[in-house]
């Protein structure tokens, strides 16, 4: 890999190490990014650099095991590896055609799961990704399971390759890999009896599966040609909601912790209340919606209660979720009285992905501006969920720009956030 940076605060600033040269040899092996993340942090290392002038050089490193190597690449990047499942629930089969295409590619590499925290099923691993993860020690990793129940899980992944995943997790954990699993729950399929089985069973791999999230299965109305599945509604919410609190207490009682956490539709789909932020601990599933109600409430009262109130005499917009508009209505409805401003919260029906699809993470600019009214506010906030990473794009490659043009607003993408919510209001 070309180096485009030597950090001056890193051990290789001071060696014969420069921009444009190439790291071809990590400890006389070939390597990819991860393994220079692993050997980065190791107190012995060999770089073997090939100069500029094509001069073959090798560095023999000592180094505490918390100081950084300081080398960055101009293509430090994860060639990703594919999924070859066919998931009978998969986002990406319902996706409509003429979307960016990068929204089309399925991965499933477990170097994502260590890097970045994506969710992999572990049916593509090879002998030496399996030694690699035990030798290299990464953990976290995050699981795709799903079921225990091996005809069960083949069936919900559709892949021809039969993993046996509870070995799989039994070879991590008794080499001290922690794991955080997800469970996505389709009616009348790996709910009941057989989603009880499956949390007892990863149970026993506590604590090194250090908790699992239930998530409902996510259906749009793309769905032709595919196995027919229904929807997660308020009764059979209801259902899961009482199988999983009924394990928590248990395993409460057990190890103190609750292990299973539900992502937060559930509750909103049976209109029952969400559970406290305490009960989350350290939020390690809120990437899967579990938790996300409890922390932004806690950021909201944190900031509100350290601010006086003040008469803002303005009117603004909350375009959110379906999901989320009972409570970012509660939550406005305080801020009105705070500081003197009106409010209207926009619950965007999606009509683009079908409307039970009822999540803020996947609204378009599409359904926005179709139900937008004509109300001029001094702002308009949008939840930063919605847009692209790193570039204000929704899944519709609408800019905010352009929604700006369309809704003649000014609009602010907020982060998710209680207390930036709060501050979105009362920062010019």
């Amino acid at each position: 890999m070309k180096i485009s940076d030597v950090s001056k605060s890193g051990v290789c600033s001071e060696l014969d190490i420069c921009i444009n040269d190439e790291l071809i040899k990590i400890n006389g092996k070939d390597f990819d990014c991860l393994d220079y993340i692993y050997h980065n942090a190791e107190e012995f290392v060999i770089l073997t650099i090939k100069k500029q002038s094509g001069e073959i050089v090798e560095f023999e490193i000592e180094k505490e095991q918390e100081e950084d190597l300081g080398l960055t690449f101009f293509d430090f990047e994860i060639k990703q590896k594919s999924c070859s499942n066919k998931c009978i629930f998969c986002f990406v089969d319902q996706l409509p055609k003429g979307m960016r295409k990068s929204l089309y590619f399925k991965d499933d590499d477990y170097r994502l799961s260590f890097i970045s925290g994506c969710y992999v099923t572990l049916t593509n691993l090879t002998k030496s990704d399996i030694e690699k993860i035990i030798t290299q020690n990464l953990s976290p990793l995050y699981l795709s399971v799903h079921s225990l129940n091996r005809i069960i899980r083949q069936k919900m992944l559709n892949c021809k390759k039969d993993t046996d995943i509870e070995s799989l997790l039994k070879l991590f954990s008794d080499n001290n890999i922690q794991m955080h699993c997800q469970i996505v729950v389709c009616k009348n399929i790996n709910d009941g009896r057989h989603l009880i089985e499956t949390v007892q069973g990863l149970h026993s791999f506590y604590p090194n599966v250090k908790t699992v999230a239930i998530v409902p299965v996510g259906l749009t109305k793309y769905r032709e040609g595919l196995v027919k599945l229904d929807e997660i509604d308020a009764e059979s919410a209801m259902s899961v909601i009482f199988d999983i609190e009924q394990l928590q207490e248990l395993f409460i009682k057990k190890t103190g912790e609750p292990f299973v956490f539900l992502a937060d539709e559930f509750y909103v789909k049976a209109e029952q209340p969400i559970k406290d932020y305490n009960f989350y601990g350290e939020f390690y599933q809120i990437e899967n919606g579990v938790g996300l109600f409890a922390k932004f409430e806690q950021e909201f009262y944190e900031r509100i209660n350290e601010l006086k109130n003040c008469n803002l005499n303005k009117s603004y917009c909350v375009v959110t979720s379906v999901s989320a508009a009972r409570f970012i209505k509660a939550l406005s409805k305080e801020l009105e009285l705070k500081f003197n401003c009106t409010i209207d919260v926009l619950p965007i029906i999606n009509n683009f992905f079908g409307q039970s699809v009822t999540v803020a993470g996947l609204i378009c600019g599409c359904d926005i501006m179709e139900q937008f009214n004509d109300k001029l506010y001094d702002k308009v906030l949008l939840p930063k969920c919605i847009t692209k990473e790193f570039e204000d794009v929704l899944l519709d490659d609408i800019s905010i720009k352009r929604l700006e043009q369309e809704l003649k607003n000014k609009i602010e993408v907020v982060p998710v956030d209680g207390g930036a919510f709060i501050d979105a209001f009362i920062n010019n």
